[in-house]
């Protein structure tokens, strides 16, 4: 969170998923696969990506009898016979990842909870992972890098200063049956002093200004001159 970000509301108002049961996990997790598998995916696009509210009767077509699993596990509202997502749903490198949806009060609350993104994308490509390491992802958001590490780490542990991602995370990693990842609430290091990793990943925020008063610049401080020439770049003031 930024210094503008704590003059913002902290919580959202719509609650984080979660799921009350493995029964409803178990059926929210086969009807994405059904309707992925199956074409109907395009439906699930329309209502978690793009944000359209749909009827009953087609979003039914399309998970079968799951609608209520997803609204008991907090990912959709109904509205008479009208579906609307409260979350976004992205499928990414095999696995099903939720986060807040972005045209819904992006810059209104500070614990807003972002999802799979161009960078987090570029990162995950490049994570060194090795068959039963131990993984911290600190920062963890919505849990991506923690759970594209777990099927080859011995332990993941995922830290997050905000409540809301961890919640996130949390219930990504159980929909995608990775129960066994850790999460920890604090700053930084904090809550996991007194352990040690053998990878450690971090997504961090990187935007360090407004976007209104920033451009990207090819200046190279001091301190990156040992940096390939193709990785100098930084954040600048923009010119007044």
């Amino acid at each position: 969170m930024t210094a503008e970000d704590s003059a913002l509301p902290q919580r959202h108002p719509l609650p984080a998923p979660s799921f009350p049961d493995r029964s409803t996990r178990d059926k929210v997790f086969a009807a994405l696969e059904a309707a992925r598998q199956s074409g109907r995916g395009s439906t699930l696009g329309l209502l978690f990506t793009d944000g359209y509210a749909l009827s009953t009767v087609t979003v039914s077509e399309a998970i079968g009898d799951a609608l209520n699993a997803l609204i008991a596990a907090n990912m959709v509202a109904v509205d008479g016979q009208q579906v609307s997502a409260t979350v976004r749903l992205q499928y990414y490198a095999g696995c099903y990842f939720t986060s807040d949806r972005p045209e819904l009060h992006r810059d209104r609350f500070a614990d807003f909870v972002l999802g799979v993104g161009f960078a987090t994308r570029n990162f995950a490509e490049m994570m060194p992972l090795r068959p039963g390491s131990s993984v911290l992802d600190l920062g963890c958001g919505c849990g991506v890098l923690a759970v594209l590490s777990a099927p080859l780490a011995s332990a993941v542990m995922a830290v997050d200063i905000n409540p809301r991602a961890l919640a996130f995370t949390r219930f990504n990693a159980e929909l995608n049956g990775f129960p066994q990842i850790e999460t920890a609430l604090g700053d930084l290091f904090a809550p996991v002093l007194s352990r040690r990793f053998d990878v450690i990943v971090s997504n961090a925020p990187y935007v360090i200004s407004p976007a209104s008063t920033t451009a990207i610049g090819t200046a190279v401080p001091a301190s990156a001159s040992v940096l390939p020439a193709r990785h100098r770049h930084c954040l600048l003031p923009a010119a007044a």
